[in-house]
């Protein structure tokens, strides 16, 4: 299995198509095995702040993605987690010093 990473800088959903392009290229690979199974992780996030961002990519994928399964990655499980999803969606963090 090849491995894709698609680095995204800034706020995914500011893009001219609204983050259309970007969900194209993420789940182009596996139009075949629907639903699309993504790992939605907030590790660099309070996690205080997880349901609501979980809520936002919910209906931000639903723009875009005709037929997808969101995961929210949890660490006790985050490995059985990874082996069990098509695209590993690692949302940014907000700093916290500087």
């Amino acid at each position: 299995m090849t491995t894709k990473f698609i680095l995204v800088g800034g706020y995914i959903p500011k893009a001219v198509d609204g983050g259309n392009a970007f969900c194209e290229e993420l789940v182009k690979d596996f139009h075949r095995d629907w639903p699309v199974k993504i790992l939605d992780c907030m590790f660099a996030r309070p996690k205080e702040s997880w349901d609501e961002k979980f809520t936002e990519d919910t209906i931000f994928f639903s723009k875009f993605v005709k037929d997808f399964k969101l995961e929210l990655a949890q660490p006790e499980k985050f490995i059985e987690q990874i082996q069990s999803s098509d695209v590993i969606f690692l949302r940014g963090g907000i700093p916290t010093c500087c």
